[in-house]
């Protein structure tokens, strides 16, 4: 059993530290070392948290299969964000290949609700909450804690994480697979500044989001972006961009 286990831990470590090395990290694009640094310990911790010896204890048969799926669930994570980076990738270097580019995007943009937008009406309703400036989310967290935390890539910038309900009124357990679906959002804060919204490794990442929802129940989701500090003093307005395909609409927050 202890066998069995370390070598699911090791191939799934090993995953992690060859998608750090190409450039997935914490927070994609520009990936800095600090942050493959990141992913690294995350790996690492993960070990820890199911490694026998640091248990003190002989994991049962359920324990085994429970942390083998959990590892499972988080490196097919890793991989959706490294794909999701590759198509960002793409997509800059066919900008800069093909010179200017027209914009594609309506003179009016559409403004409407986002399980709307995302074809959700009727199963899942999503509803702001509001947002928060700070350094690393999710806050409190202890120094050993093993699950991802997205950092701030410098000490003149702050993350901002929207915050957003999603809540399950399709009358039977719903499974939402945001990665599957694809959207894309950015952020206009104040009328002049764009972000869009980074790709994570963050369980509750709303672009990233995989998972079931029990009938009549509501989970939390997080969107984020890097701005400087000095441009998160004062928000006056915040309108989202999301893109979904071909298709692209607004919706104001503040």
């Amino acid at each position: 059993m202890k066998n069995y286990m370390a070598g699911v831990f090791m191939a799934f470590v090993g995953a992690v530290l060859t998608m750090s090395l190409s450039g997935c990290g914490n927070a994609i694009p520009d990936m800095t070392e600090e942050q493959q640094g990141m992913v690294t310990e995350y790996a690492a911790q993960l070990l820890l948290k199911y490694d026998a010896n640091y248990q003190n204890t002989i994991l049962t048969e359920e324990q085994s299969r429970e942390a083998e799926e959990e590892l499972i669930r988080d490196a097919e994570l890793a991989a959706l964000v490294q794909e999701q980076q590759a198509m960002q990738q793409a997509a800059e270097e066919n900008k800069s290949e093909g010179g200017r580019e027209e914009s594609s995007e309506p003179a009016e943009p559409v403004y409407t609700d986002v399980d709307s937008f995302l074809g959700l009406s009727g199963s899942v309703e999503i509803e702001y909450a509001g947002y928060l400036v700070c350094d690393s989310y999710p806050e409190g967290t202890e120094e050993n804690d093993w699950q991802g935390v997205a950092r701030a890539t410098s000490t003149n910038s702050k993350l901002v994480v929207f915050t957003f309900t999603l809540k399950n009124v399709s009358g039977s357990d719903y499974m939402l697979d945001m990665a599957s679906l694809g959207a894309k959002f950015s952020f206009r804060i104040n009328g002049n500044i764009t972000k869009t919204s980074l790709t994570t490794l963050l369980t509750n990442d709303l672009m990233m989001y995989r998972d079931t929802i029990p009938a009549g129940e509501s989970v939390d989701v997080v969107l984020l972006i890097e701005m400087p500090t000095a441009d998160t003093e004062n928000f006056t307005s915040i309108k989202m961009t999301m893109k979904l395909g071909d298709s692209r609409a607004e919706t104001t927050l503040l």
